[in-house]
């Protein structure tokens, strides 16, 4: 049983300061507020039957959600055709807030003797995102095809997560007695820069785009509770090349490499485990490095205006250096547990194809599509 309450507010405001120069502002902002209550009763047996562990838990919980973006974006036009320069800048604000009681009561058997483990706890959570990004693009056309695109991007984003963890005190009856098992007070600090320079070409026949860029990541990692820290840098150069070229009027091919970074989260990175599930535990790893995702697509688009025929086929292939994948493992009672772990080998393979055809002309379109998805990888 849940109860959810969602607020969401999106605004853009556009000023034309002059002919030349026009301002964009563009704030975001989502709030959520969820409570849950659930039973769950499970059983764990061998092949041959017989029963490994049994669990009845019993969960409620209160979650608040606030998130706040802000986009500022400025264009210039200067005094040439096709030169101009472009500023973004972007805030960022998440908070989230989580009361959590777990009440479960496992049993196992070890050597056909029952062994009870109860767990009576309260959780509070409190986290917060700080991020901050700019962008810096300058446009300088080289002539009648050719024009030059040199851009700074930047990104900050700062992370803070504290989670205590408290046993109820049979005593008094309050949840005072903190468990440090579960328990941490942890920051992450994520910084990205990106100079990039492009050269795009376009004729009727040719639409291409060369060039690269070096991406800078740092992360540091610190945890309060355990005084500990972890300082992650990489470097990576970063090509970005797209062709395209009209066979005909009817007849389209492309091909484009595109790169993107994929950070880890705060949970993945908090290196306490997640008892929500007492049988199924997740568990951070503050180790974790940067996935970097390439990305290449080949494309063929067409139309035949003499059948009313439109197609299109795309053929993908993503490897991911640095794969965020989990990793499971299970102990001699068969509890779960899930870690977050770099894995190297990992690729993803796509084909998508699409066609349609006026089945009477200018009243009823008739289409058909077909898509395929492959993942492989190492765990």
């Amino acid at each position: 049983m849940a109860y959810n309450n969602n607020h969401r507010m999106n605004m853009s405001f556009n000023y034309q300061i002059d002919s030349f120069t026009t301002l964009i502002v563009a704030p975001n902002l989502d709030y959520s507020a969820t409570s849950s209550l659930s039973e769950t009763h499970g059983i764990t047996r061998t092949p041959d039957g017989d029963m490994v562990n049994s669990s009845d838990m019993f969960n409620r919980s209160a979650m608040k959600n606030l998130n706040f973006r802000n986009n500022f974006s400025l264009v210039r036009l200067l005094n040439r055709e096709g030169r101009s320069i472009s500023m973004e800048f972007g805030q960022q604000y998440s908070r989230n807030k989580v009361n959590l009681f777990v009440n479960s009561e496992n049993h196992f058997v070890e050597d056909g003797v029952d062994r009870e483990e109860l767990t009576d706890q309260h959780t509070r959570s409190n986290g917060d995102t700080r991020g901050l990004s700019g962008s810096l693009t300058y446009i300088e056309p080289l002539g009648k095809a050719w024009r030059m695109e040199a851009s700074y991007n930047f990104n900050y984003a700062l992370s803070n997560s504290d989670r205590q963890t408290y046993n109820l005190n049979s005593g008094t009856g309050k949840y005072e007695d903190i468990d440090s098992a579960y328990s941490n007070k942890f920051r992450s600090v994520n910084v990205m820069q990106k100079p990039q320079l492009v050269f795009n070409y376009n004729t009727q026949k040719f639409n291409v785009a060369l060039g690269g860029g070096i991406q800078m990541n740092t992360l540091k990692n610190y945890s309060y509770t355990q005084d500990d820290s972890i300082n992650l840098y990489q470097t990576s150069f970063v090509p970005t090349s797209r062709i395209s070229y009209n066979v005909s009027q009817q007849l389209r091919v492309s091909a484009d490499y595109y790169f993107y970074a994929n950070q880890p989260t705060t949970d993945q990175l908090q290196p306490v485990p997640d008892n929500t599930n007492t049988l199924f535990k997740r568990v951070g790893n503050p180790d974790l490095k940067t996935a970097f995702n390439h990305n290449i697509n080949l494309r063929m688009d067409g139309f035949v205006p003499q059948k009313g025929f439109n197609y299109a086929v795309n053929i993908g292939y993503s490897p991911i250096a640095n794969a965020i994948v989990n990793e499971v493992s299970y102990d001699k009672n068969f509890v779960q547990t899930t870690r977050p772990i770099n894995v190297s080998g990992n690729y993803n393979i796509n084909t998508y194809s699409y066609i349609s055809k006026s089945i009477k002309k200018k009243i009823i379109p008739g289409a058909l599509m077909a898509t395929l998805t492959v993942t492989t990888g190492k765990v």
